[in-house]
Formats: C-alpha cells, structure tokens, sequence
C-alpha cells in the first residue's frame, strides 16, 4: 500500500477522514482496543455526513476532544498502485484545547507523543500525512514536502535491488551494479550495523515516496569528520521529478545541522548529466576534471567529475 497526498479539494466521492491532532504541542494519537498499535482519529465518512462532520464526530468518539479548532489540510489516496485500487479521504489539522473521556467506541486509550511512535497502525499512510505539515517521525527519519528519508536497512531488500541490480539504472556508477540479491543484503547489512553505532561513518537513507521505496542518499563523513561525500540514487522510472534534489538537500540540512560538517563533495560520470545537475542545484561548484575513472559495468576509462560545497 502506497498514501499520495493532493491539494485540498482535488478529489471527490472522499470515503475516509483523517486527523492530525496535536494537544498541548504534541501528537496525540489512539490505541485501539484489539490492537498495540497507535494511530491518528479518523474513519469512514457516515451517509448524510460532510467531510468535516465526520472529523468532528470522530475527533470525540476516539479522542473524547471537548473544545478544538479544525481546518482541511489536504486530500489524499491510499491503496495498490498496481492495481491503482483504494480509496480517497480528506486529512484534517486539529489543535485541542481540552479533552474528556473517551466515550463508549473502539478506542482504549489516547496519548501524548513528540514525535511519531515505531508501532503505527497504518504505517504507509500516517508518517506520509504528517509530513505534510513538517513533522519530525522515527528517531534519524527526515521529512520533507513529498519525501520520507529512514534508515536503509534489510526491509528494503527486494526494492533496493530493483534499482541497484538493474544495467540501466547504475551504468555510470562505480560500485553497481550488484549482480545479485546477496550482493545487496551485503550492502543493507553494513549499512543497517552502521546506523547502530553511536557516530556513525557513514549515514544511508532510503527515499520513500507515499510509503513507497524507490532510491537512496547518503553522506559518508571523512576520517575527522569535517567533510561529507553525497551520493544518491533513484529508481529510473523516478527520474525527473526533481526527487533526489529534494533528498540530497535536507541531507546537507541534516549534516550542517546535527553533524556540524560545512563542506561537501560530490563525484560524477562526465557523462551522468542528472546527477551533475543535482550536484549544481544543491549550490555545488565543479573544482576538477579526471580521467581514469572505471564503472563497475564497463572497461571503459572514463572521466570523472568533482563538485564542491562550502557552507560559510
């Protein structure tokens, strides 16, 4: 299951409402009764309801909110994108001034966060929403406009090897393609035991889309951390959409931030045009030509492109 998110009303026929809570400064969200799991208040829209009746209804039932105010933040589609089955619903933003008890429903419980918990109930559809107005999820998990960026790891076997296995995707890249799924849990697996580590070396995020995996950013630190190398990848039919740009920058973001780090490169094929492009949108300059660089697909002697960032 993959969630894509809309302006406010683009779509119709809304079968589902959606609230992002906050109360006192926080997430607020609900433990259903049969589950462990938490999730945002929300649920089907009743016959002879508006969109906003129905968030209003469902605001009380599962959060037992008294006084609030409530506006429409976006729409938004959730389901199989291969069969493109699912169903739309409208996504509400809700400040909560005060609470009562949760009335007779299918909720247990309602509970504070500051930022999104590890057991979601809908774990495609509710980091993706909050992303929208700029929160924070998981522990090392970035937002930003349309992207989600986690910590690559083993969940994302099949997917990472649909873009690092594949000739096309990877034929300017020194060290892809991988020839085989084990070459890639190889890879997951160093990087999944290098985000363990209280300062990590290196840092792999995995790019989601709706929910859905389809590429990869990293910056790799220098031996006194005072410098980071970028680097990317995109699954092809991604290309284009200015995704990896959106990526590589809330990584800097990250780095200047949380690392301390103000200067970075970036190296590329003198033939890989999107990625240099990306490098120049970042504010990246080129510093030097080379030859002698070898990708990984071919015997070819190519020539190498250097890019550089300083951050004053």
């Amino acid at each position: 299951m993959i969630c894509r998110t809309f302006e406010s009303d683009t779509l119709q026929q809304y079968q589902f409402v959606v609230i992002l809570s906050k109360y006192n400064g926080k997430i607020l969200l609900s433990r259903h009764k049969e589950r462990t799991t938490w999730e945002t208040q929300g649920g089907h829209i009743e016959a002879g309801e508006t969109p906003l009746e129905a968030a209003n209804r469902e605001l009380y039932e599962e959060a037992g909110a008294l006084e609030f105010s409530i506006e429409p933040m976006c729409d938004y589609w959730a389901g199989d994108p291969d069969s493109n089955q699912g169903a739309n619903g409208k996504v509400f933003l809700a400040n909560i001034d005060k609470l009562g008890q949760i009335p007779e429903s299918e909720m247990a419980e309602v509970r504070e966060f500051d930022v999104l918990p590890e057991n979601l109930t809908y774990t495609a559809i509710t980091p993706v929403l909050f992303a929208k107005i700029g929160y924070y999820t998981r522990k090392k998990e970035i937002c930003t406009k349309r992207l989600i960026l986690e910590p690559l790891g083993l969940q994302h076997l099949m997917s990472a090897h649909a873009y690092s296995g594949d000739i096309e995707n990877t034929k300017y890249m020194m060290y892809l393609p991988n020839y085989s799924v084990e070459e890639t849990k190889k890879f997951l697996v160093e990087a999944e035991a290098e985000w363990k580590k209280e300062n990590p070396d290196y840092y792999e995020f995995a790019i989601l889309l709706g929910g859905e995996h389809i590429g990869a950013v990293s910056i790799y630190l220098n031996q006194n951390r005072t410098e980071g190398e970028l680097g990317w990848i995109i699954r092809k039919n991604y290309w284009g959409n200015g995704y990896v740009a959106e990526a590589a920058r809330e990584i800097l973001t990250f780095a200047k931030d949380e690392l301390g780090i103000k200067r970075f490169i970036a190296h590329c094929d003198s033939e890989n045009t999107g990625s240099y492009r990306v490098m120049e949108k970042l504010g990246m300059h080129l510093v030097s030509r080379t030859k002698g660089r070898k990708n990984k697909a071919s015997e070819e002697e190519r020539e190498e492109l250097k890019y550089l960032l300083e951050i004053k």
